[in-house]
């Protein structure tokens, strides 16, 4: 059936969605969609379809803007995301696997686009580009009892075309900014990082072997400067209520990481302060 449709618009749409489980309320409003044009007719099959869509959702804006042809056997496809100040803490929740950690703050900026496009003929292989800027700050993690674990200012991460098809992944900068760790031996001497793993169970081993035997992709990570500004790392004894080592200051500059040729070539490496408390254990 041929068609052609203009004017598409949705303007200042609302959806509630309760979580019952959760028990959260989730709001899009000032929702808004938009298609100026669309056709399958022969003579406009070669017409970019230009599709928007932009919604508030619990606070934070939500921009998607497009380009696509759909009609063609390529399906060229251009799209940009764009998300501001979205809270991680709220959707902690639905990370699919269990964890002994608490999110307690952290936002997240996201903007990228994506090139979409299927190939000419049958045999071909789709390709998909994505590129873009993210930026994490103030992230803060707590173990399930309330005690700081890992602190960060900033996480910016500047990603450059990459395949993601063919688990290319090509990254112009990534910086993390003050970076804190906060290591500790419990009263059974068994450091805090391994409890907060999640116990394997044997459903779990199983379900992870499946996995890894479907997993045959390898990932090609490049990343052309890697930084890590102000690092400070502590590890406790809590039995001893003693320090037994701290890190100050720590920073890494101008590292290029290639995982496919299995290098690094690593910059400059500083540290302003380190205090160690060397002990034996009885």
């Amino acid at each position: 059936m041929k068609f052609s449709i203009s004017n598409i618009v949705l303007n200042n749409g609302i959806i509630v969605i309760n979580d019952l489980p959760k028990n959260k309320t989730h709001f899009f409003t000032e929702m808004e969609i938009g298609i100026p044009f669309v056709s399958n007719l022969n003579t406009d099959m070669d017409v970019f379809v230009t599709p928007h869509f932009s919604v508030n959702f619990n606070g934070s804006p939500i921009n998607i803007k497009g380009e696509t042809k759909p009609f063609l056997a390529s399906q060229t496809t251009m799209m940009n995301l764009d998300l501001q100040d979205i809270d991680l803490k709220t959707y902690f929740d639905y990370i699919p696997f269990k964890t002994n950690l608490n999110l307690t703050s952290g936002k997240l900026d996201l903007s990228c686009a994506l090139e979409f496009s299927q190939g000419e003929n049958k045999d071909s292989l789709p390709q998909l580009f994505l590129s873009g800027q993210l930026n994490i700050v103030k992230l803060a993690i707590s173990d399930l009892k309330a005690k700081p674990l890992f602190k960060m200012a900033e996480l910016n991460i500047s990603l450059k075309k990459s395949e993601i098809l063919k688990g290319k992944i090509n990254i112009n900068d990534c910086i993390i900014s003050s970076p804190n760790i906060s290591l500790s031996f419990d009263d059974s001497n068994q450091l805090n990082l391994y409890t907060l793993l999640p116990e394997n169970n044997s459903d779990t081993k199983e379900n992870n072997s499946k996995t890894e035997k479907k997993q045959t992709l390898p990932i090609e990570l490049n990343i052309q400067k890697f930084a890590i500004h102000d690092a400070l790392a502590t590890l406790m004894d809590v039995s001893k209520k003693e320090k037994i080592f701290s890190l100050k200051a720590f920073v890494i500059k101008d590292t290029e990481i290639k995982t496919r040729d299995r290098r690094a070539n690593i910059g400059s490496i500083f540290a302003q302060k380190a205090d160690f408390n060397i002990y034996r254990h009885e």
